[in-house]
């Protein structure tokens, strides 16, 4: 049970829906929920129950039981502290393997939003680098909202990635600016001296981590505090800046972020945020992350995501009464899947194993992919699906399948993706899982707004035996 459990007891009771909060302990604990892990509302409440005769103490003795069994299973009556070993966990944590994974996670995560005249890579022999932005030496918001027992002083951070990446002559300075939660630039005139002094800015902007997570809310989802004002300080010196966004939900990202010529999303990436961010940067590594999310252009879109349902009156950027925005782009500023590479792709037409089947048939999608560009990268094929004509409202398009290939410069591969009545099929007006019969489109692209597509027609329409509500439909 979580510990804000007790707090949702007493929501629950001052809301009426239950008449006190023993009625939560009572009604949890012979639903099943055995343990109760920080509230104490077991230990308060359970005993006068049993008295009262509202639980019975067979369900008490099934109860310890079944925790009993469980502790049995994982070795604890033979060894209680089997998982509180001082020996191994100096011998496997921080690892110089297990920080090669942290740093290979954390670089497939690094997102590429923009990257005007290709800026990025930077290269390493740069004479002067400024990196502004108290993120940028915040060891614990590499961290994150939730680290668990991480340590912000086993993190690499952002400053210290970049000074191990570049040669020795680097003059790397620092200068804080400003803090997400401060309203206030600091040393305003050595930042403006030094940016001018530099050849390249690296402005470390976002949220810290406790700005995120669990009972962090915010009404205002751009850049918070002064870093905004920071930002146009440093382009409005003429020189070129690229933003690291350390965050942890997308921001609606103002114009004077778009005036930036690259722009890369870094989340919170953990114990080697550093070097990850740095071997982004100067191109030991070539980007290849994709957005898990939508950012939208400005709140009032909120909510936006790639798997809306139609309106009556579909936006189209065509005619008046459409369902658009007369002060802004109904569109995302960067759609669910996007993100851009140090190489560039191209996709053929989908090529699809039959242009009508049965609900029983399964259907092959194939694309060929090529790498345009000069350098060797990995991309990540999307496909997506809409049931064009169904008996119940269905997305635009929902993703049934990703795939990631490397491929060096010139070489095409072909991508391939099978589909079949599970891919097909939706919840109809019973709850019923099935497949109806009807024309389906494809689309096979670089991000959710691919407009890369083929159709096909199943002809036949089955209710799926086996399946149910939580299935993939």
């Amino acid at each position: 049970m979580p510990a804000s459990y007790r707090s949702w007891c007493l929501d629950f009771y001052q809301h009426g829906i239950i008449a006190v909060p023993a009625d939560a302990a009572r009604l949890a604990f012979t639903a099943g929920v055995d343990i109760e892990m920080a509230s104490q509302t077991y230990r308060q409440y359970l005993p006068s129950l049993v008295r009262a005769g509202q639980v019975s103490l067979a369900t008490v003795d099934e109860a310890v039981r079944r925790v009993l069994k469980a502790k049995q299973r994982l070795g604890l009556f033979a060894d209680p502290y089997r998982y509180s070993d001082q020996a191994r966990q100096r011998a496997n944590l921080l690892t110089p393997q297990h920080r090669a994974l942290a740093r290979e996670a954390a670089q497939k995560s690094i997102v590429l939003l923009k990257n005007t005249d290709a800026l990025l890579p930077l290269p390493k022999s740069l004479r002067k680098v400024l990196v502004v932005g108290s993120l940028a030496t915040d060891a614990e918001s590499t961290l994150g909202p939730w680290p668990g027992v991480g340590l912000a002083a086993d993190s690499i951070t952002v400053l210290q990635g970049i000074r191990n990446a570049v040669d020795p002559d680097t003059e790397v300075t620092y200068l804080p600016g400003t803090a997400p939660n401060s309203e206030q630039i600091e040393d305003l005139r050595s930042i403006r001296q030094a940016a001018r002094s530099a050849q390249v800015v690296v402005a470390v902007l976002g949220e810290s981590a406790n700005q995120s997570g669990e009972a962090r809310s915010r009404t205002h989802l751009g850049l918070p505090g002064a870093q905004d004002a920071l930002l146009r300080e440093l382009l409005a010196t003429g020189k070129p800046v690229v933003i690291v966004l350390m965050n942890g939900r997308p921001l609606v990202l103002s114009d004077t972020v778009a005036q930036a010529p690259a722009l890369l999303e870094t989340w919170f990436l953990g114990s080697e945020t550093g070097h990850a961010v740095a071997d982004i940067l100067f191109g030991d590594v070539n980007p290849s992350g994709k957005l898990p999310i939508t950012f939208a252009r400005n709140v009032g879109q909120i909510p936006l995501y790639y798997a809306y349902k139609n309106t009556g009156r579909p936006p189209s950027g065509e005619g008046l009464y459409t369902s658009t925005y007369i002060d802004s782009p109904w569109t995302a500023l960067y759609p669910f899947g996007f993100g851009l590479s140090y190489t560039t792709f191209s996709y053929a037409t989908p090529h699809l194993s039959a242009d009508r089947i049965a609900s029983t048939d399964t259907l092959t999608v194939q694309v060929n992919v090529t790498n345009t560009g000069q350098r060797a990268g990995n991309e990540i094929v999307q496909l997506y699906l809409r049931d064009d004509v169904a008996s119940v409202t269905r997305p635009v398009r929902q993703l049934r399948g990703f795939r990631k290939v490397h491929l060096e410069p010139g070489e095409t591969r072909t991508v391939s993706f099978t589909l079949d009545a599970q891919d097909f099929a939706l919840l109809d007006e019973h709850w019923r899982p099935m497949v109806e019969a009807g024309r389906f489109s494809v689309f096979v692209g670089a991000d959710s707004t691919t407009d890369n597509q083929a159709r096909f027609e199943v002809t036949d329409s089955r209710v799926l035996s086996g399946a149910g509500p939580s299935g993939r439909p």
